[in-house]
């Protein structure tokens, strides 16, 4: 399971998951470039040029069984993947799971990186709750953080100018029901992007339910991931 984390964040978004899902699946978060240990690696602020990376990168870890995962801004990466593939007709994710996030046709609800001052940003951190009041009052953290998601929120806006595609594999999307930025309305939008299987569950909490009160998803993850695992081969 591929996943993929929120603008301005990191792969510790999915920290104790693989204790979680185990045996159910292989979790592996994926580190986006321009931060953490590949911080000196240019960020992308374009989509389809982040897909077409991300495709040749993972390369042939596609070819076996997968599913994506991804949260706010990582719902529409991982979105975009699995559309990718299909248009390339590389295999497809056996599911692709869809957090806190509204779809693509829909304003993003995100400030605008071109306009929001830091002083908006910060705001607009503080109310989804994405970071510690200590860390948001830091101007040294603050100085890391915020171009960081610049970058992020512009990748986000640059999905808007995409065509819609309606995925033929299952979709499952999750949100917390008291998340100011995706709300039961937003989030059942998603099925208008899909064409097979389509699941809503919300779960208890604000933006960042998953790292709160994650006891729901990961249950709802690891039944449905049971389905997807291989069978035994015969003899072992």
């Amino acid at each position: 399971m591929y996943c993929f984390h929120h603008a301005g964040g990191g792969p510790s978004l999915f920290q104790g998951w693989q204790r979680a899902l185990a045996p159910e699946a292989q979790v592996l978060p994926v580190l986006l470039p321009g931060r953490d240990r590949r911080i000196r690696e240019p960020r992308f602020t374009d989509i389809d040029r982040l897909i077409e990376d991300l495709d040749r990168e993972l390369g042939s870890s596609l070819e076996q069984p997968y599913v994506l995962f991804g949260h706010s801004m990582g719902a529409l990466i991982a979105h975009r993947l699995a559309a990718h593939r299909s248009a390339t007709g590389g295999r497809l994710p056996e599911a692709v799971f869809l957090s806190g996030c509204r779809p693509p046709h829909l304003p993003t609800g995100l400030p605008p990186a071109d306009k929001a001052s830091e002083a908006e940003l910060v705001s607009w951190l503080k109310e989804v709750g994405g970071l510690p009041d200590e860390l948001l009052g830091s101007p040294d953290w603050l100085a890391l953080l915020l171009p960081i998601l610049i970058d992020d929120l512009t990748l986000c806006a640059s999905v808007a100018k995409r065509p819609a595609t309606r995925l033929p594999c299952p979709v499952h999307v999750f949100g917390g029901d008291a998340d100011p930025l995706a709300g039961r309305h937003e989030l059942s939008a998603w099925r208008a992007h899909s064409s097979g299987e389509f699941t809503l569950t919300m779960c208890s909490g604000g933006h960042f339910y998953l790292k709160d009160s994650p006891d729901l998803l990961l249950a709802v993850l690891r039944k449905g991931l049971s389905g997807y695992r291989s069978p035994p081969r015969s003899g072992s």
